[in-house]
């Protein structure tokens, strides 16, 4: 019985310890991919977005000389919805680059003759103003 005992009271003692020197995460991160081609069901309006902290939006595709394009214009076309229905529900947007077959163009994309282009100043919707000065 003693012998009992001392195990369970060691045992507790040893979760206490690791209770104190694991971290815990503090919230975990749940992403969810909303892709164009289902833009009609659900649309961006009815995403239920409920315990979701991330929302991967495809999908924008990556050309040759280093830029981007949008297929058929439903990324930017629906960006503006997408956006406002993942803040409503905090959570952030990113945008997925590339898709089946687009292997080449990253190829091409970051090719030592791209490597050294500015990024280029674009306005998106989902584009923050910044405030940083450039001087």
């Amino acid at each position: 019985m003693k012998t009992l005992i001392a195990r369970w009271i060691s045992a507790g003692l040893f979760a206490a310890f690791l209770s104190c020197y694991v971290p815990a995460c503090a919230s975990p991160w749940v992403s969810a991919y909303y892709c164009t081609w289902t833009l009609a069901s659900p649309t961006p309006e009815n995403l239920d977005l409920r315990g979701v902290t991330d929302l991967i939006f495809f999908s924008l595709n990556p050309n040759p000389d280093g830029t981007l394009s949008d297929l058929n214009g439903t990324v930017a076309a629906n960006a503006a919805a997408v956006k406002l229905a993942a803040h409503k529900a905090r959570a952030k947007v990113l945008i997925c680059i590339g898709s089946g077959g687009s292997g080449a163009s990253f190829e091409g994309a970051i090719s030592p003759a791209n490597q050294l282009m500015e990024m280029p100043q674009f306005s998106h919707p989902f584009r923050r103003n910044s405030t940083r000065s450039t001087s």
